[in-house]
C-alpha cells in the first residue's frame, strides 16, 4: 500500500456485508473476503495520496493483487467512517458459490483474524 501513495488510514465499517474466511485458495495461506448479505464488517479505509502512479493505475495494480475479476470485483460502496458516510472501493468475493467452492467460512467476529 505504500507504492501505491497511502496517505491516510482510518477505521470504518460496511453495512450489508458478511465476513469469510478462505483457508487457502490461491495462496499458501488464509484470507478474508466479503459477499454481500446480513451483517457488518469492520475494516480501514486508505486513502491514496501523493505517488508517482495516478489514481486508477494505481487501483489497477491493487486490482491485480487481489485477483480482481477472477477471484474479486472491485465495486464502489458506502462506508461508514466518524460518524460519516463515504464512497470507498472495496473489493467483494466473486460469488458466494465461489466462497462455498473453496470451503470459506462465515466469520462471527465483525473483523477478520489470520
Amino acid at each position: 500500500m505504500q507504492g501505491a501513495g497511502v496517505s491516510q488510514v482510518q477505521k470504518a465499517y460496511l453495512r450489508g456485508v458478511a465476513l469469510y474466511n478462505v483457508p487457502n485458495f490461491e495462496r499458501p495461506y488464509p484470507y478474508p473476503c466479503l459477499i454481500p448479505g446480513r451483517g457488518m464488517v469492520l475494516g480501514e479505509i486508505h486513502t491514496l495520496g501523493a505517488s508517482q502512479l495516478e489514481p486508477e493505475d494505481a487501483l489497477m495494480v491493487l486490482d491485480h493483487l487481489e485477483l480482481e475479476g477472477l477471484e474479486y470485483r472491485r465495486v464502489k460502496t458506502w462506508a461508514h467512517c466518524r460518524g460519516e458516510r463515504i464512497r470507498a472501493w472495496v473489493y467483494i468475493y466473486h460469488s458466494k458459490r465461489l466462497a462455498h467452492r473453496v470451503r470459506a467460512k462465515r466469520v462471527a467476529k465483525l473483523s477478520w483474524q489470520p
